[in-house]
């Protein structure tokens, strides 16, 4: 990924994330203003990769195993 593309995706969280987690719509958002263009993909396409990395990472719903 460019240097300009991760500049752009740290300046898009910072804007819409305003120090607080985030929602899959904000998430979506930010990639759609970092990756669009490069990725050369629909929004729609971008959207359901992006879904699909936010249930993943979301702490949420990940479950933590503790160590014995």
């Amino acid at each position: 990924m460019p240097r300009s593309c991760v500049y752009d995706l740290w300046e898009a969280f910072n804007d819409i994330a305003e120090g607080f987690g985030l929602t899959i719509e904000e998430f979506q958002e930010i990639l759609k203003s970092a990756l669009l263009e490069f990725l050369s993909i629909t929004e729609r396409q971008l959207n359901t990769e992006a879904d699909a990395v936010f249930r993943l990472l979301d702490d949420d719903t990940v479950m933590y195993c503790s160590p014995s």
